[in-house]
């Protein structure tokens, strides 16, 4: 608005004034959403000039702006205060957050084997698990099954991954280390191939042994004969 003021000299002076109209406006908040534990969202408030969080903040980054990170702990329902720049307009809306429970898994203990044993892996998870992965996949029989066999050949580590109902995950890892335990290995001290069906063969048995690499029999008398 523009105003005129004259004298009675007739001398003219004008001023003006701006009046301002604050218009409402629509404010935009994401739907409830759930999260694993430990994992973290962005919640994308739109529509406003200032945005103010209240009450439940924990785990929030900023409390104000429209696009904070929350990481809470535990189930939070976040509420934002928004105002346009007049504060003529002031409106609230509401998020809920679930936290959900990651499953557990217990690989259990680090593993000593001689060459080629098999060994089934037996580990602990709890009642919520739906699906096993296990990686990398050499030397095992599944990978995703709960309880699969592996037969090394040499040191490795293996990975389980479990998933629950709410596809939240945990992870844990399990070594098998390769060795030559002689408590594996059974060298028989006498044979008698004399036919009459007993005792017949000569032969090591052994766990996990693949290759012989040389093998010599005595007799008693210290001679070799083989």
């Amino acid at each position: 608005y523009t105003v005129t003021a004259s004298s009675e000299a007739g001398c003219i002076t004008t001023d003006s004034i701006q009046v301002k109209i604050a218009k409402d406006f629509l404010l935009t908040a994401p739907p409830d959403t759930a999260i694993c534990e430990g994992d973290q969202i962005q919640l994308n408030v739109s529509g406003a000039y200032q945005y103010k969080w209240i009450n439940e903040t924990d785990g929030l980054s900023n409390l104000n702006i429209g696009n904070p990170i929350a990481k809470p702990t535990t189930s939070k329902l976040y509420q934002v205060q928004a105002s346009d720049q007049y504060s003529c307009f002031t409106k609230t809306e509401s998020i809920n957050v679930t936290v959900n429970k990651n499953p557990k898994v217990d690989a259990g203990d680090d593993i000593h084997l001689n060459s080629n044993q098999p060994h089934q892996f037996k580990p602990v998870i709890s009642s919520d698990v739906i699906k096993w992965q296990w990686s990398p996949p050499d030397y095992l029989n599944c990978v995703n099954c709960e309880k699969p066999v592996s037969q090394p050949k040499k040191d490795i580590t293996y990975s389980i991954t479990v998933t629950n109902e709410n596809g939240c995950i945990a992870v844990d890892q399990v070594s098998i280390h390769i060795g030559c335990d002689e408590k594996s290995v059974h060298i028989p001290n006498a044979f008698t191939p004399n036919n009459d069906g007993r005792n017949e063969r000569f032969y090591i048995t052994a766990s996990g042994i693949a290759v012989v690499n040389y093998l010599n029999i005595y007799n008693r008398f210290g001679q070799l004969v083989f």
